[in-house]
This record gives structure tokens, C-alpha cells and sequence, in this order.
């Protein structure tokens, strides 16, 4: 998959519209949503983007996921 294809799947805009809100204030590279409408047990959401199209190898994997998501998680 390539970036044109990416940008044209609806489960890459459905996931996008989903989980896209304001920039973090305190996160560089993150967003997040407020309270949800639907779902009152769901309080808002921290995400962060990285198109599965630069996921090339564990490594890169390690890099651009994982470590992030351990870091933020020790930050909470």
C-alpha cells in the first residue's frame, strides 16, 4: 500500500474521523478528543498517527509504535 491508496481507503478516513482531535497541548505528535457522545463510560481519547505504510520491520515498528505507547503509558 502507498500513500494514494491509504489516503483513499474508507477505513483509513472512518479511523481518521474517529480518533482525530485537537493537537495535545503537552504531547508533540498527539491528539485528543473530550468526552464522548455515544459512549459515556468513554471519558476522551489520546492517538497518534503513523501510516502502517512506514511499519517496514520490527525495527521501525519498535520506533514508531511501541516505544511511544510505553512511553506515554509510564507518563500516566
Amino acid at each position: 500500500m502507498d500513500i494514494k491508496e491509504a489516503e483513499s481507503s474508507w477505513d483509513y478516513w472512518m479511523c481518521k474521523y474517529w480518533f482525530y482531535g485537537k493537537p495535545d497541548e503537552t504531547l508533540e505528535g498527539w491528539h485528543k478528543t473530550g468526552q464522548s457522545q455515544k459512549n459515556d463510560n468513554l471519558k476522551g481519547t489520546e492517538t497518534f498517527i503513523v501510516p502502517l505504510y512506514e511499519i517496514t520491520s520490527s525495527e521501525k515498528l519498535e520506533a514508531l509504535v511501541i516505544n511511544p505507547l510505553l512511553a506515554r503509558h509510564t507518563d500516566l
